[in-house]
């Protein structure tokens, strides 16, 4: 009965008043963006000129090639596979929620799909029945411990397949492994596995609002990051750390979402403060994306490394300025995500393009004097995600422009 309740719970969702409404709105829009691109005339002048930044084309075709069987191959020497560095689940958790994008964004045909379930696979593999392990080798024996980051991903991927996928087989797995390993978040410790996972859990309760155990998680970490930004923040520096390492974004995404969910206008504060001063320090003089250099990081008192410059940090800058543009409206917060995602087109300290045109990958990072040839997983997954979303808010903005009066 138990099983039945729940399964019954998961396939009525989608016909409950408010999530009709919701599919109403979505469809609406998307005739609207659809407009806005397919009739270009319609559009004032002004518009077409706010609008500088043309997107390059989506290409899965590198990624198709990184992916067997298994799963998605982590490395890559230039761009070819190296299969000796085998397979993570943090790679996998990331190529699945790409794909989850993509679906939603219209691209979800036969390739997506089959890739889709290839990392699902991957991911239910990796599932150990609490949390997930981390490194799978190539001769498919699992290297290592767990990962508190790879759970958070897992958890980011998995919820927004429950909130965002049309595939409803799919997402009905995703709700299972979700639910499954959902008590276990809140045995980490790391503040970027609870950021992630309270990302995907604000997708999940987007399709599945009434899941009161998900909402008692999601309270939890959401406390946990604000008493931590509480313990460390100050007047010249609102973090969450004594020092800014990586994928640094993700937290102030995650108490965004979470109080933009909650109504509770301090943690949504908190999230966007976060946000504006990470954006203040990852600005050059001349006004370009400087991600924090991995070579050193950015300790409190002193200044932040310039080099190693990774693209997991434009895109996780994206990403964020991205969710704060939906919640605030505030255009601001999308010229923020474009400067950041410029960068993997060449706006950066070296003026030159992280993402490869002619293969479809992207480097992995920026040197002082050169850039890292190489194209791993995660680079080409951050381009991509990135890629993907900046499509989706370019056509909000277009409609809330084309329907502003002319200044």
């Amino acid at each position: 009965r138990h099983g039945m309740r729940k399964q019954a719970y998961l396939m009525s969702r989608s016909m409950v008043w408010s999530e009709v409404a919701r599919q109403y709105m979505e469809s609406f829009e998307a005739a609207k963006r659809t407009r806005v691109h397919a009739v270009p005339h319609l559009l004032e002048p002004w518009t077409l000129e706010a609008r500088p930044l043309h997107l390059p084309k989506i290409r899965l075709d590198y990624l198709k090639r990184l992916t067997d069987s298994t799963g998605l191959l982590q490395h890559a020497s230039y761009s070819v596979a190296r299969f000796d560095e085998g397979y993570t689940t943090d790679d996998n958790a990331r190529a699945f929620l790409l794909a989850v994008l993509l679906d939603e964004s219209g691209y979800g045909d036969e390739d997506v799909r089959r890739m889709a379930s290839t990392y699902a696979s991957f991911l239910q593999y990796a599932f150990d029945g609490s949390g997930f392990r981390s490194v799978l080798g190539y001769d498919r024996v699992w290297r290592g411990a767990r990962s508190d980051d790879a759970m958070g991903r897992v958890m980011r991927a998995l919820g927004a397949c429950v909130g965002r996928s049309t595939w409803t087989n799919l997402r009905a797995w995703a709700v299972d492994l979700f639910d499954r390993s959902l008590p276990s978040i809140l045995d980490t410790s790391s503040p970027r596995a609870w950021a992630s996972a309270i990302i995907g859990m604000n997708d999940y309760l987007t399709h599945l609002g009434g899941a009161r155990q998900v909402d008692r998680v999601l309270a939890d970490l959401t406390g946990r990051l604000v008493k931590l930004f509480h313990e460390n923040a100050s007047d010249d520096w609102p973090w969450f750390e004594d020092v800014v390492t990586y994928d640094n974004a993700v937290l102030p995404h995650a108490l965004t979402v979470a109080g933009h969910r909650s109504g509770d206008t301090n943690v949504l504060e908190t999230g966007l403060r976060s946000l504006r001063w990470l954006a203040s320090v990852q600005t050059a003089d001349e006004g370009r994306f400087r991600p924090i250099g991995t070579e050193g990081f950015f300790a409190r008192g002193s200044e932040p490394a310039r080099f190693d410059q990774q693209p997991l940090e434009a895109q996780a800058m994206t990403s964020a300025c991205l969710a704060a543009y939906r919640i605030t409206q505030d255009e601001a917060w999308f010229d923020e995500a474009q400067r950041a995602f410029e960068w993997f087109l060449g706006g950066n300290d070296l003026s030159v393009e992280v993402y490869d045109a002619h293969s479809g990958g992207c480097h992995d990072g920026l040197h002082e004097d050169r850039i890292n040839l190489n194209q791993g997983a995660e680079s080409t997954l951050g381009f991509l995600q990135a890629l993907v979303e900046m499509q989706q808010a370019e056509g909000m903005v277009a409609v809330a422009r084309s329907s502003s009066p002319r200044a």
